[in-house]
């Protein structure tokens, strides 16, 4: 599962602050947090459009965190 900060305008043009996004991999067979990135079709385009993610944790459905916002191009 991961947590991701980054600026509203980046999806929203004519938005302001923050924007605060889960992904929860059981429902995309193609994320995985153990693998880099190997498929190459974009499995999520709102976060294919974030550049500056500001935060991210990276984290087990049990709550272990096992990463953060550097090492989410491995990921996505």
């Amino acid at each position: 599962m991961d947590f991701l900060e980054s600026k509203k305008s980046q999806i929203f043009e004519s938005s302001f602050g923050e924007l605060e996004l889960t992904v929860i991999p059981s429902f995309n067979p193609y994320f995985y947090a153990r693998k880099k990135r190997f498929y190459k079709k974009s499995i999520s385009p709102i976060i294919e459009k974030l550049k500056n993610i500001s935060e991210a944790r990276i984290v087990t459905l049990d709550g272990t965190i096992i990463g953060n916002e550097s090492i989410l191009e491995d990921l996505i």
